[in-house]
């Protein structure tokens, strides 16, 4: 318990009171010698309502400064600890995506946790027993898990950092994962489209959907290999020519649409430029073929943003959720078994320049990756043209 002392008043010149109220330092405060200080709260009465209130504002301001220095004492709920991790994440400016995926998070854990447990309390066993419920009853992905651990983790890393716990209890957690063995065999081609569907999908878009700003904006993804947020951010000052006088893009930032939890919460404006990108590799200048050249130089009447949406009632800013299910539709009406995303296009220019033999730190480079798993994958993938060429290859050859 932390030694308090009684409450006293200063009358100010400005006719206000300030209440004022010692109390012992535990942290500096010996048997021998005690340590004071000293919180305060001014209120522009002195009724024994107002004295009242001074009361509970001065003992949170004490109960505060008292876990900040002895972490061990703290009660905080759980519920209130994620409340104060998103928080810090929008103090500290982190990426929209970030904190969208954080909101999510914390709200699954609250569904798991009941309002009023104890976040010291939290231990490793329920840990375990949480994931491992996440996995083989709600069926969820290796994946998926993983980042909700990491996320977890995150939360009580927050409350022993900033004086809430002493311990992280996912830090041992031992997660059985599943064997997704039969699931990681799904063929490489289920991540690009081949030369016949990328033309279909495109043609329908233009001439059947009459919707020319997708066409351009997938296109372009599937020319250049940039993400649907860095080509949603080009403005006309970004297509340039470089010291070699080669067309380029200069990718400096991600647009993203607020929507879910992020908008419900915090409203305003749905369009987010953010001036960093997805990982420091994103800073780049991308390359531009002639064709990519011809669609930028289309759209250049529009600003400041080059690529906008035409229905779009947000001023243009195209919603990555609304291009999913858009894309969606195309794929079950063209009967493309596929589940098309804009991440396709971008794999599908992946697939084209491996096709072409450019080294793979070439490719990485121009899509803005220091290392990847599905571009690695997609490199080494002979693709279909590629079989043909192998097949022509052979049977030429004699022995």
């Amino acid at each position: 318990m932390v030694k308090k002392y009684s409450i006293w008043v200063e009358d100010l010149p400005n006719g206000k009171y300030k209440f004022n109220q010692k109390y012992a330092d535990p942290l500096r405060s010996t048997a021998d010698h005690i340590v004071l200080r000293k919180v305060s709260v001014t209120l522009t009465k002195k009724t024994a309502q107002a004295k009242r209130k001074a009361e509970e504002i001065l003992a949170k301001k004490i109960n505060k400064k008292v876990q900040a220095s002895h972490p061990n004492e703290s009660d905080i709920l759980f519920a209130d600890l994620t409340d104060k991790y998103l928080e810090y994440l929008k103090d500290t400016d982190q990426p929209y995506n970030t904190r969208n995926a954080a909101i999510y998070q914390m709200n699954a854990f609250k569904k798991e946790f009941d309002k009023k447990t104890v976040a010291k309390n939290i231990t490793t066993p329920m840990v375990n027993n949480y994931l491992e419920k996440c996995l083989y009853k709600d069926n969820l992905a290796n994946k998926t898990v993983k980042t909700r651990k990491f996320f977890l983790s995150a939360v009580f890393e927050y409350g022993i950092s900033h004086g809430f716990l002493t311990t992280n209890p996912t830090t041992n957690a031992k997660i059985k994962y599943k064997d997704e063995t039969e699931r990681k065999k799904e063929r490489i081609e289920n991540k690009y489209l081949t030369d016949d569907e990328l033309r279909t999908v495109l043609l329908y878009i233009k001439d059947v959907l009459h919707r020319q700003d997708y066409y351009d904006l997938l296109r372009l993804l599937s020319l250049t290999g940039m993400r649907i947020s860095e080509a949603a951010a080009l403005t006309n000052k970004d297509i340039v020519k470089d010291s070699s006088g080669i067309w380029v893009a200069k990718v400096v930032g991600n647009n993203n649409y607020k929507v879910g939890a992020i908008y419900r919460e915090e409203g305003g404006d749905r369009n987010i430029k953010d001036t960093r990108t997805k990982t420091p590799a994103g800073f780049r200048a991308v390359y531009l073929n002639k064709e990519a050249v011809e669609i930028c130089k289309r759209n250049m009447q529009h600003e400041p943003r080059l690529l906008l949406n035409a229905k779009s009632p947000n001023q243009g800013v195209w919603n990555h959720v609304a291009i999913y299910s858009f894309l969606r539709r195309v794929g079950r009406e063209l009967g493309i078994p596929k589940r098309l995303s804009s991440h396709f296009f971008r794999h599908t220019y992946i697939s084209k320049l491996s096709e072409l033999h450019v080294p793979l730190n070439v490719i990485m480079q121009q899509v803005g990756q220091a290392d990847s798993e599905v571009t690695k994958q997609i490199y080494t993938h002979v693709t279909q043209n590629e079989r043909v060429y192998l097949q022509e290859q052979l049977s030429k050859l004699k022995l």
